[in-house]
């Protein structure tokens, strides 16, 4: 991964770990959205993303989407997908992060939430998911998921990073 999403990911890791507990799913969501929209921005993107009119364009086939136009109205690339799904259904959480899956970013992030205890059933479910996908091209080198679980037992994120 360059140099450039390297620091990315390391700093969306720190941010998320970094959550307050108690805060509950909307807060929290709305929280690393934030700092996604602020790093992103950063980095030379546009932002698409719910819940923040005015600061960014509205919620675009993803729950957040760093990207870029050029020439003007032309997209150029797209740089980092987000989705979230707060269900206790592992299925449910599975079929939102399957849209990562299809997305042409370096960096994709999936949050969701663990309170049944069942967290390596999880990172398993993902990650089965992660090796078993057969795009018809071959992936980009270096490309990142960050899968984002919030412990209810614990009231913190765990975070794991897969390179592909």
């Amino acid at each position: 991964m360059s140099g450039q999403f390297a620091n990315s990911e390391e700093e969306i890791i720190s941010a998320i770990k970094s959550m307050q507990p108690g805060r509950g799913d909307k807060p929290r969501t709305a929280a690393i959205k934030r700092i996604l929209i602020t790093l992103g921005r950063a980095r030379g993107y546009e932002v698409c993303a719910s819940g923040f009119p005015g600061e960014c364009e509205k919620e675009w086939l993803f729950d957040l989407v760093w990207y870029r136009n050029e020439p003007k109205e032309h997209l150029r690339e797209i740089g980092l997908v987000l989705e979230s799904e707060w269900s206790r259904d592992p299925f449910q959480i599975k079929y939102d992060f399957e849209k990562l899956l299809v997305a042409k970013s370096p960096i994709k992030v999936m949050l969701f939430r663990d309170d049944r205890d069942n967290l390596p059933e999880l990172w398993s479910l993902l990650e089965t998911g992660i090796r078993n996908f057969q795009p018809f091209q071959p992936l980009p080198a270096g490309e990142k998921y960050i899968l984002a679980a919030y412990e209810n037992a614990k009231g913190a994120f765990s975070v794991r990073a897969v390179e592909v």
